[in-house]
């Protein structure tokens, strides 16, 4: 499994992760895990299910086990039946305007208050103590303003870097680096002006080394 994983340059948490739930599930079985059946891995889904879980967790497991049976073993009959569960989202709580007014006023100072703004307008709320958006920008915003640790490109937060509001950390956890590709439709003659901006891009990105 360790060997599929690693052509498909799965990263070394990833890697990491799929072992021990794999681990895991043998030391339900009792035995090695590519000799479980379908009733058994149907059985460690009901165990997970019992011992109170989160979906998330159980539908880790179910995406490592397929990866298990399907790709590393070629048992696909195991895994035909194996279903992740959706957990529907919840909608978060929304302040009212004069909630909103009291959480800016309360802002130390202009700064603060605009940032709070622009990153409550684009989505970010705080649910059960954490804070959620669905926008890269109060993301951001968010990290800024000391609120917690964003996730995302290095493009979208490099101005904020260069300027100390935010720095980079947990390096080494770093994802494989994806390629930015520019698409155009396809046609005969490409217009001046796509032209113009694709070379735009393309010296854009490689002086901020993106």
């Amino acid at each position: 499994m360790i060997e599929d994983m690693t052509i498909r340059k799965s990263a070394p948490k990833t890697q990491h992760d799929y072992v021990q739930r794999v681990k895991n599930f043998a030391a339900f079985l009792g035995r090695s895990p590519d000799t479980a059946s379908f009733e058994d891995v149907r059985r460690y889904q009901l165990h997970l299910a019992a011992s109170g879980v989160g979906v998330a967790t159980i539908n880790q497991t179910v995406s490592t086990l397929r990866f298990f049976f399907r790709v590393a073993l070629k048992r696909h009959e195991i895994i035909e039946h194996t279903h992740v569960i959706h957990e529907p989202r919840k909608l978060p709580l929304v302040l009212s305007v004069e909630e909103v007014a009291r959480l800016l006023d309360a802002a130390p100072g202009l700064k603060y208050q605009a940032a709070l703004s622009v990153a409550y307008g684009a989505g970010l709320r705080a649910t059960g103590g954490r804070l959620r958006t669905s926008g890269a920008v109060a993301a951001n915003m968010a990290a800024a303003l000391g609120l917690g640790i964003a996730f995302g490109p290095l493009w979208q937060v490099k101005y904020l870097v260069e300027r100390g509001e935010v720095e980079l950390i947990l390096r080494r956890f770093e994802p494989s680096a994806i390629p930015i590709n520019a698409v155009w439709p396809a046609t005969k003659v490409l217009p001046a002006r796509t032209q113009l901006f694709v070379e735009f891009l393309a010296a854009r990105l490689r002086k901020e080394q993106l």
